[in-house]
Parts: C-alpha cells; sequence; structure tokens
C-alpha cells in the first residue's frame, strides 16, 4: 500500500494525518516497495498512521509520543531526546514529476532543543538531502515554517536502484520528507502539509523574498530633543539597523537620558559603561548611536584616559573605537537564519567621521587593552560623542514646524575594574588556522616583482600579527614547507626566519609538512614516491626542530577531513611516517566521526568537529594519551558555529567548550576565505558590497576579518568576540594553577572548593554538548571566575 501516492490537484495536501489525530492501524513500512523502503532505512512505523520514526541515528536514542500540547485538534507528534545523536519522523511518499513544485508547511514548538539543529530533509529518489531547511532551535512556541522546492530531474540510477516507473534520466520521482533534530529537549510537530505549487505562485511569493530596505517604524522626538539617541549596549550582542527603537528612558538598558543633576549643561550624560578586565586583557565596548528623526553626522569619538587608584591613570591610547559596518546576505544558507536575508553587523572599520543614515543606526566597537603593570582597582574615564551642527550653551533647540534642531555632545561615563592578576602572552590553547597569503596579494595587486613581493611580504606580516594579537595562530601555513638544495640538503633559513618572528609573537603551534587529500588532487593513493620523500622531510625537519628547540609545537597534518574510503591510505602514510620519524606528532582532521576509533594508534591528535565530540567518542582516545583538538568549519551546521547570522555567544563560547571537554587545541579552516571577494575585477569592498557567502552557501564561514585599505587586516565582531572567548580561557586556566599550587601546598577551605566548582563549567556548558544560550550569565561567570583567582592568589601569598 503506498500512501499518498495518488494525484492530488494543487491546494490539497499531498500526505494523509499531517494533524496527528489518526494512531497507527496499518503501518506505513510494510506496505511500501522495497525499492521505497530504502529510503527510510532506520525507521520504525511511529505511532501516527502514514508516518516512520528513527531515533538512533549517531549514536544518539530519542522517543517519539503522541502529545495532547496540539497546534490544532487533539494532538500532535511529540520528538524528545535521551541522549544527543539525530531522530526523525518522515512522512508518506510523495510521487511527483520533475519540475513540479511543492510547498512544505508545518508549525513547531520547542522546549531546551539546544545543542544541534532542528531541520526539514528532503530525500528519495533526487538523493538524501537534495534540499534542505534548519527550523529555529532553543524554546518557543508554535511557530509556522515552510519551505519550496521544485523536484529536480531524475538522476543517473542503477536497474536494482529504480523503482517502478523509475527510469534513467527521467520519469516519477519518489520523495520523503523528514523532520529531524540533532537536540536535547523536546520538539513538537503539528499540521504538516505538502502542497502542489503553481508556477506563478512562487514567483509572486517566493520562500525568501528578496532582502530589501527594512526601517525601525519612525517615532515622535521629544521635546528638548539634543537630536539623536546613544545607547550603551552588551559587546555580544549584534545590533540591527531596521530593529523598533526602545522607549527613550530605560536606565537598566543604558539608553542615553538627560542627567537630572547636569541639566545646565552644553553635554548629555548617557548611562555608565561598566566593564572589567585583568591585566594584559583586551576587553570590548559597544555603543550604539541612533538617528530616529534626521540623519546624524558624527565628527570624533574622544576617549579619555582613564583614572584609578593612587594617581594611577590607563592612558587614551590604550583605547581604539572602530565603527561596525554591515555585510547583506543574499544567498539563503542552509541552516536556520532566524532574521532571514538582510543586513547584519560584523566588519570593524577604523576611526572616521561618519554619518547614520535617518531611521537608522550606527554601532561604535570600543577595544581596551589594559596595561601589564597597571594597579589594580578602579579607573573612571569618558567617552565624548562629538556630532556635527552643535549648537551653542544656552541656546533652545529650534521648536518650529519644519525646523531642524542643532546638535549637541554626549557624555559616556566609564567604570573598569581591574583584576589583580595578569593574562600570559602566551596562549594556553593551541590554536591554529590557516591563512591564505594568495588572496591578500589578489586584493592588493602585489605582483611577483622585486618590488611587489617586498610589498606582499610586508602585507602578510601584518595579517599574521593580527591573527596573533587576536591569539590565533597562523601556523597552517607558515611553515609547512621545506626545500631541498642541490647538494641534497634541506634549506631551514626561511622557516626558520618565518619561525623566530612568529613564536615571538606568542603562536604555540604550526604545521611542519602535510600529506594532502588526495580526493582533491584526483588520486587514489600516495605513491611510494611521495611516501619516501615525505618520511624523509619529516625525519629531517623533526630533527632540525628539535635542536631549535620547537618540536613540541609541530605537527604533521595527514588527509585533509579523510573521509572512510581513505582510511587505508591514511594508516599507510601514518606507518610510513612514524617509522622514519617516531617523535613526530600526527594531527589528523575528520569529517567521520567514526575515524576516530579506526585511526586510534595511528594518529597522535584528533581534530574533531566541536559538534561531533561526543559522536566521535574521543574521551576514549583522550584516556589512551591521544591529544584532542576542536574545530569549526561548516559542516556540520550546529550552534556553535561562525556563520554571520548566527549569535556572537557562538564565538565567544566555543573555548570554554575546549576547556569543558579538556581539548588541547583549537583549529579554524580559513581567517581570510575571500573568494570572489578577491578575485573580482575591478572595484573592490568596501568601494562594492561584499560578497558574505565567499564558501558555498554559508555567509561568513572561512573569514574573520576583511582585507582593509592600505594592506592592513580590518577585524569583525565576531572576531573580537572569539579573542574575548580565548581570554577567557586564560581565566580558566590561571584559575587551575592555582588551584594546583594551593593543593600542592596541602592548602584547604573554601577558596578550594570554590575553585573546583567553577572549573567545571556545569553551569554553563553539559557534558551532552549543549550550552547556556544566555550570553550574561557568561559574563557574570567570567567575574566569579575573576573574584575565585583574587582570593585563591591572596590565599597563596599569605601562605
Amino acid at each position: 500500500m503506498l500512501l499518498a501516492l495518488n494525484a492530488h490537484g494543487a491546494g490539497e495536501s499531498l500526505v494523509p494525518n499531517g494533524s496527528f489525530e489518526e494512531a497507527t492501524q496499518n503501518g506505513l513500512l510494510k506496505g511500501l516497495p522495497a525499492a521505497v523502503r530504502e529510503f527510510y532505512a532506520g525507521t520504525a512505523d511511529a505511532p501516527f498512521e502514514g508516518w516512520a520514526f528513527g531515533g538512533k541515528w549517531e549514536k544518539g536514542e530519542y522517543r517519539v509520543a503522541v502529545s495532547n500540547e496540539a497546534h490544532s485538534g487533539r494532538q500532535s507528534c511529540q520528538m524528545t531526546c535521551i541522549k544527543r545523536g539525530r531522530g526523525g519522523i518522515a512522512c508518506a511518499p510523495i510521487k511527483l514529476n520533475p519540475g513540479e513544485i511543492i510547498k512544505v508547511t508545518l508549525w513547531c514548538k520547542a522546549k531546551d532543543a539546544n545543542g544541534g539543529r532542528i531541520f526539514l530533509n528532503f530525500e528519495g529518489s533526487p538523493g538524501d538531502g537534495w534540499t534542505s531547511k534548519d527550523l529555529k532551535v532553543g524554546t518557543y512556541d508554535w511557530t509556522q515554517f515552510s519551505k519550496r522546492a521544485v523536484v529536480p530531474p531524475h538522476p543517473t540510477l542503477s536497474p536494482q536502484g529504480r523503482g517502478k516507473g523509475e527510469g534513467q534520466g527521467g520519469g516519477a520521482q519518489t520523495i520523503a520528507v523528514f523532520v529531524y533534530t540533532t537536540c536535547e529537549g523536546s520538539v513538537w510537530i503539528d499540521d504538516f502539509t505538502v502542497e502542489k505549487v503553481d508556477v506563478n505562485a512562487m514567483a509572486e511569493a517566493p520562500d525568501e523574498p528578496a532582502a530589501g530596505p527594512r526601517m525601525p517604524k519612525p517615532i515622535p522626538e521629544p521635546a528638548g530633543s539634543i537630536g539623536y539617541r546613544v545607547a550603551v549596549v552588551s559587546a555580544l550582542e549584534k545590533v540591527f539597523r531596521e530593529d523598533d527603537y526602545a522607549p527613550m528612558v530605560r536606565q537598566s538598558s543604558g539608553l542615553s537620558r538627560r542627567d537630572p543633576e547636569d541639566r545646565g549643561t552644553d553635554a548629555l550624560k548617557a548611562d555608565l559603561i561598566n566593564v572589567s578586565a585583568a591585566r594584559n586583557e583586551f576587553e570590548s565596548m559597544q555603543v550604539v548611536l541612533e538617528a530616529p528623526w534626521r540623519a546624524v553626522t558624527i565628527k570624533e569619538i574622544v576617549l579619555s584616559e582613564l583614572k584609578g587608584p593612587g594617581g594611577a591613570t590607563i592612558p587614551a591610547a590604550a583605547l581604539k573605537w572602530e565603527r561596525v559596518e554591515y555585510i547583506e546576505t543574499t544567498v539563503t544558507p542552509p541552516y536556520f537564519a532566524e532574521r532571514g536575508l538582510g543586513s547584519y553587523p560584523d566588519p570593524l572599520l577604523p576611526a572616521g567621521e561618519f554619518t547614520i543614515n535617518k531611521l537608522s543606526r550606527g554601532p561604535v566597537w570600543i577595544t581596551l587593552k589594559t596595561p601589564k603593570d597597571c594597579p589594580a582597582g578602579v579607573y573612571t574615564g569618558t567617552v565624548s560623542i562629538v556630532p556635527g551642527g552643535l549648537r551653542s550653551a544656552g541656546v533652545p533647540p529650534a521648536a518650529g514646524a519644519g525646523e531642524t534642531p542643532a546638535l549637541r555632545p554626549t557624555t559616556i561615563p566609564i567604570s573598569l575594574t581591574v583584576w589583580d592578576f595578569a593574562l600570559s602572552d602566551q596562549t594556553h590553547l593551541r590554536t591554529l588556522t590557516w591563512f591564505g597569503g594568495g588572496l591578500v596579494r589578489e586584493i592588493y595587486g602585489n605582483d611577483w616583482s622585486p618590488e611587489g613581493e617586498k610589498r606582499h611580504a610586508a602585507v602578510c606580516r601584518d595579517y599574521e600579527s593580527f591573527l596573533l594579537e587576536h591569539r590565533l595562530g597562523p601556523g597552517g601555513e607558515c611553515a609547512s614547507t621545506v626545500f631541498k638544495g642541490k647538494d641534497g640538503k634541506y634549506n631551514f633559513a626561511p622557516v626558520d626566519r618565518t619561525l623566530e618572528r612568529l613564536l615571538s609573537q606568542g603562536m604555540n603551534a604550526f604545521i611542519m609538512g602535510t600529506a594532502p587529500n588526495l580526493r582533491r588532487q584526483k588520486l587514489t593513493e600516495y605513491s611510494a614516491q611521495f611516501v619516501k620523500d615525505f618520511s624523509e622531510m619529516t625525519k629531517a625537519y623533526g630533527d632540525h626542530l628539535r635542536e631549535k628547540g620547537w618540536a613540541d609545537m609541530a605537527y604533521v597534518y595527514v588527509y585533509d577531513e579523510a573521509p572512510r574510503s581513505a582510511w587505508p591510505e591514511v594508516k599507510k602514510i601514518d606507518k610510513a611516517i612514524k617509522a622514519a620519524a617516531p617523535e613526530a606528532r600526527i594531527l589528523q582532521c575528520l569529517n567521520e566521526p567514526e575515524g576516530v576509533r579506526e585511526l586510534t594508534g595511528y594518529a597522535d591528535v584528533f581534530d574533531v568537529y566541536v559538534a561531533q565530540y561526543h559522536k566521535a567518542g574521543v574521551a576514549a582516545s583522550q584516556k589512551k594519551g591521544a591529544e584532542v583538538w576542536l574545530a569549526i568549519c561548516c559542516y556540520p551546521m550546529d550552534h556553535p558555529n561562525f556563520f554571520i547570522e548566527y549569535p556572537l555567544l557562538d564565538e565567544r563560547v566555543t573555548p570554554w567548550i575546549c576547556w569543558k571537554y579538556k581539548a588541547n587545541g583549537f583549529e579554524y579552516w580559513s581567517a581570510n576565505a575571500w573568494g570572489v571577494n578577491a578575485s573580482k575585477k575591478g572595484d573592490r569592498w568596501p568601494k562594492v558590497p561584499w560578497v558574505a557567502n565567499s564558501f558555498g552557501r554559508y555567509n561568513g564561514d572561512g573569514y574573520l576579518m576583511y582585507p582593509g585599505e592600505g594592506g592592513k587586516p580590518w577585524s569583525s565582531i565576531r572576531f573580537e568576540a572569539l579573542r574575548d572567548g580565548f581570554e577567557d580561557y586564560e581565566y580558566l586556566w590561571t584559575l587551575n594553577e592555582l588551584l594546583k599550587q594551593a593543593e600542592n601546598a596541602k592548602q584547604i577551605g573554601e577558596p578550594l572548593a570554590v575553585a573546583h566548582n567553577l572549573l567545571s563549567l556545569d553551569e554553563l556548558v553539559k557534558e551532552t554538548g549543549s550550552y547556556d544560550p544566555d550570553p550574561e550569565k557568561y559574563v557574570a561567570f567570567r567575574r566569579q571566575l575573576a573574584e575565585a583567582i583574587v582570593q585563591l592568589k591572596g590565599l597563596i601569598e599569605r601562605k
């Protein structure tokens, strides 16, 4: 029996029992032909007629149940996580012709659905996942989602793979739509429909309408207005230009307001910027300027020195401000982006005069670097916003119809608490990224002439230093190639110069050689000559690095993202490397987590994606002495990830997760994969719009900085949040070191118990892979870490 394989008209649901009101009677799977049943591998009949359910994919366990929490009718489908992996429910198969358009609509609600994805996946004869749509995660009430799709032509199939009526290159398609969850918590589904859509209707109302200019709703200008508004917000908040304006007076949030004790002055005082930092730490702050009534030009922003205890000062030069710019996303990503296509804050542009258009806003990013030797205590200073068109003191604003009042400056007080400890220059979490010098050459047009080479080398040095200032090491390619001279000896002088420079700036990991991904080179095996040459180079280079004292930071990278079919070749090259150079440490990145078990004993370091830590079973390898790194890439698309649409907490929390799972290092595949932004001819960004999806359909994936003018790197708010996360890691490391000192000195007491509890991170990051989505909790927890460090440090010093 093929349910829903009948002919249907437009507007009629193609699947039965989308309201989940009918209990299973006949079952779905037993009536399906073998070729169609293959699309439901891993499932069993669900408790709803016409539906199948699978709950044990990717080593997880999910349960499906009838729920009386319905969007409409009496009941709905509830999927609940017992152990994180992947679970999903699938509708009955639908027979459609290539070129036909369908619209899937469903209502979802969720509770504590964190740590993964909820998504629609279109499967069947066109392939597994020929299109998909991410849905919202977290906790929310009934929300409608929809996805339109054009049925693709039939792929070439083997005779065994064809169902009845499915011919090679043509014929009808069999479609099965799955709703998957890889999250914790529960997901409810109701009122699931699949309808045919007329092509004209598709054109008139596409799934993702083109991003148009959106603006906040106008608000009246109050009496005594200074002509614009100021807000102090968290550096973990993404500020969107099109959001409606909050009420004018909201003291707890930092919205600007007139100081009741300073009504007679010519400047407005906005609410306090209240931050804290250790010595030798960067701290981010954010101020938002709003223009509800007219365009506003900001002539300058003045940052004062900060005055502290006993006459101590932090000079104004320790602070800088940058302007947050916006990037338009124009391609619908394969993951859930709650705001859809549109304008997202990301690049940081240098200080300078700028204009905020009417009915818009402009965030200003302020960065403070505390000196290594400043006394602990509270420091105060100001941020002064100086707009164009200032009016003089005592001159009232214009009040006539159509008249434009002049503007007044704004002063924002800063209160900085400096904790009585310093962060070290050395980052104790090993970090690594691949920096693309070729893209830098394309952007800046540096040719291969001697002068062009000098310019290019200088620009690359600036970019590498910028990465290290953010505690992300450029060790992917900087020292991965050594050349053999005509005399048969390797020339290590070039890599020595590079390593001396970068290691002195804090780089703590680098790749000394790479056995390439064979599939990308259209090869199936490493040749005997390559194995011989690579093993010989590894031994010679390793011996040299040991003489220099750098070997403990060197890794051999083997077959990036090795698929299952390549594991025999990985084993072959690993064995050859170890035979020639037993001390070499082999780093293996995998996108199939089962490879950890298969390659244990061959690789020394497993580099797995954050979302796959538990699926890979690397905790068992850690217990056997293996080093484990965590990585972020476009896949998997679970949180945390570094997409432009995702919250800034995703960057901030990643180093916390590394601490939680005792990872030795963190790797990000590229800091400047600018793609078409670098290769396009003619004007480039910022003169022309930035292409957000420089790699595939993933907005922001593969770049954390932007190519600035004059060969200088420009940061992003994502990169600043990641650096803050790396510095949070240093808080954890510092507290842990102090705890070990106290325990070695046989000290006991509440400070040690507090430290143990904090270092577990149990309040925020769970053993299951999920983490608390509230950014303010991390700010508060960091303060607790600082207080515990100061208390434990004092206890040790008094001993």
